[in-house]
């Protein structure tokens, strides 16, 4: 009986005494086995009691108790109202019935904040008997599962008998989870410690054989560079390491090759309808779990760009993986002002809706990036990886365009060619290597280079120009071929460097009516003609009427034992090309694609014409302006 604050008498319904044992059995069972463990867990092993007083009971148990009321947890006293005490029994059998009876006995007699505050006070009243109750059934079972895990006993005996048999299920799996964790715990440190044992046994056997290499040239020519690389393996940070693996990482690693030294059968393409067909064949070659990455400068619609995204499409629903990727620079942009063309930019997006993310991904490159390659990556067993990279852009517009692309297969140069597109990557000559990639990787922007771009570069990394140098002023060769579709006076200055040598010929071909950059065209070829000082004796301008957009160069010797070099990629002879764009270049002395690369440009000279005095003819102030945007 509790006294109401306006005086009068309120009977205010208790619950009885033991509310946890009118729980059901598998309840019940629940609340045993959290209050045990949290009990197991928080408590000493040597502890008689868990519980410090019923207060420490309510706090520890709180979140146990099945009937806790809103006031309980800490809710505002206006939410008790709402919420009706039968979501605190529920609603079936005799204890449903029961409570229904008292809400509405409760319910009918007066003031509806007394009662609430009677609730309450019963709930509290109710909730203390629950917890000594339920506080001396857990610590009874508590000790038990203590004393269960101390022995660590699997089977159940006579000492078991008098658990019930959820108590008898709870010890067993506290005991088993508690062996299966340390079990892992002891897999995983092995699997760790093997691991680490096994890469770091492969990575010394590794520097042993580096270290053998260097120390031969150290014996033949005196020069201490084994005693250096020795050095650098006695201090690696192998012994009393405890992070071995990082410190494995940190050792200096060979720079990955760029080059191959004997590649299988290169395949020369010499028209876009032969580039575009090769880009379909190996897409519909590919099968699940390949990796395709396509990377273009420009990408216009038109039936030919059709079949290819078709390919696409069709590879990516057999579990192909495409990452597609497209110059999105203001660069292009500005070239396609120029040229009132448009680009599939919305189109590609929207297949990479259509197709999912994962397997089909579009992105659209903000710094300017002119490379042009398609790398397919096939799983084992599922065929030869090969690569197709080139000058040749995607659109019917450019099917009447003079170009040049490659197609080359195998691991190793697939493997060149990421090499030679990551930042950290550095071209290293060869004169023996089939093919040698080269490339311009620029890292960010420099308004220094942006407005003076004949003098300073992006930064980043610029091999073309270096590789190009050192075909050009090769003193072994005599005899160039050179087919370029834009030139300026930076690229003038390169192929200058070849005229200045004696008994050296240039023979270079040009678009007659480029489609960008005419003036800036003309006025680079004057410049070269007077870089020669007048003489016609080493060097040929010849006008092809066709659009030419290829990059290639062809050199020979008077001496046949020096096997010919070609060069085939995206790089124009042009500054921004040079040093501020994403370009893709080969060096390549396979002969078989050397000799068909000097068979298609002679084929090009002997349709061009020879220069003329009007050929020369510009407009100022475009040309210049040409020459800076370009």
């Amino acid at each position: 009986m509790d006294d109401a604050t306006d005086g009068s008498t309120r009977v205010v319904e208790v619950p009885s005494n033991g509310e946890i044992a009118r729980l059901t059995a598998s309840a019940s069972a629940r609340a045993k086995e959290d209050a045990a463990e949290a009990i197991v867990v928080t408590t000493a092993t040597n502890a008689t009691t868990p519980f410090e007083s019923v207060d420490d009971v309510i706090a520890r148990l709180m979140p146990f108790h099945a009937f806790a009321g809103p006031e309980d947890a800490g809710l505002d006293e206006g939410t008790t109202e709402t919420t009706p005490e039968r979501t605190r029994r529920g609603k079936t059998g005799e204890e449903g019935e029961e409570k229904s009876e008292i809400e509405a006995s409760t319910s009918s007699r007066g003031d509806r904040g007394g009662d609430a505050e009677g609730r309450r006070l019963g709930r509290e009243a109710s909730w203390r008997r629950d917890a000594e109750a339920f506080a001396k059934d857990a610590a009874a079972l508590g000790k038990r599962a203590r004393a269960k895990l101390s022995s660590r006993r699997r089977s159940t005996d006579a000492s078991t008998d008098a658990l019930d048999i959820d108590e008898r299920a709870l010890i067993e799996r506290l005991a088993w989870d508690h062996a299966r964790s340390h079990l892992r715990l002891e897999q995983a440190h092995r699997s760790l410690a093997v691991h680490r044992f096994v890469k770091l046994e492969a990575d010394v056997r590794s520097r042993e054989l580096q270290l053998r290499a260097y120390e031969r040239p150290r014996h033949a020519q005196g020069t201490d560079s084994g005693v250096a690389f020795a050095a650098t393996i006695a201090h690696a940070p192998y012994a009393g390491d405890d992070y071995t693996m990082e410190s494995i990482v940190r050792l200096k690693r060979p720079p990955p090759k760029t080059s191959v030294e004997r590649a299988a059968p290169l395949r020369l393409l010499t028209s876009y309808s032969s580039v575009v067909e090769a880009l379909r064949k190996e897409l519909d070659t590919t099968q699940a779990g390949d990796v395709v990455r396509f990377s273009v400068y420009v990408f216009e619609s038109g039936k030919s760009s059709d079949a290819v995204i078709a390919a696409m499409r069709r590879a990516v629903k057999r579990g192909v993986t495409i990452r597609c990727e497209i110059d999105g620079s203001p660069v292009s942009k500005f070239t396609r002002w120029c040229e009132q063309s448009t680009t599939l930019t919305d189109e590609l997006q929207a297949l990479q809706c259509e197709l999912g993310r994962e397997r089909f991904s579009f992105k659209p490159v903000k710094q300017a990036s002119h490379a042009k390659f398609m790398i397919v990556q096939r799983k084992r067993g599922g065929g030869m990886p090969s690569i197709i990279f080139g000058g040749v852009n995607i659109g019917d517009r450019f099917s009447h365009w003079r170009d040049f692309a490659i197609r080359a297969e195998g691991q190793a140069v697939v493997d060149a060619l990421r090499a030679t597109m990551r930042r950290s990557s550095s071209t290293v000559a060869s004169d023996t290597a089939d093919i040698v990639f080269a490339s311009n990787v620029p890292t960010g922007f420099c308004p220094m280079a942006w407005t003076f771009p004949r003098y300073f570069r992006f930064p980043g990394r610029f091999d073309i120009q270096r590789a190009m140098t050192d075909l050009l002023e090769d003193e072994r060769y005599t005899r160039y071929y050179v087919a370029m579709a834009y030139i300026d006076s930076m690229g003038v200055d390169l192929l200058a460097s070849t005229l200045r040598r004696d008994n050296t010929t240039l023979t270079l071909v040009v678009p007659r009516t480029p489609n960008v950059y005419h003036d800036a065209n003309r006025k680079a070829l004057g410049r070269l003609i007077k870089a020669n000082d007048g003489r016609e004796d080493n060097l040929k301008i010849l006008l092809l009427d066709d659009m030419l957009h290829a990059k290639a160069f062809h050199a020979e010797s008077d001496d046949d034992s020096i096997p010919a070099v070609g060069m085939i990629g995206s790089c124009n002879l042009k500054q921004r090309s040079l040093g501020q764009f994403v370009e893709l270049n080969a060096t390549i002395r396979q002969p078989a694609l050397t000799m068909a690369l000097r068979r298609h440009l002679r084929e090009l000279a002997h349709e061009a014409s020879p220069l003329s005095a009007d050929d020369l003819r510009y407009q100022e102030p475009k040309a210049t302006i040409e020459e800076w945007l370009g």
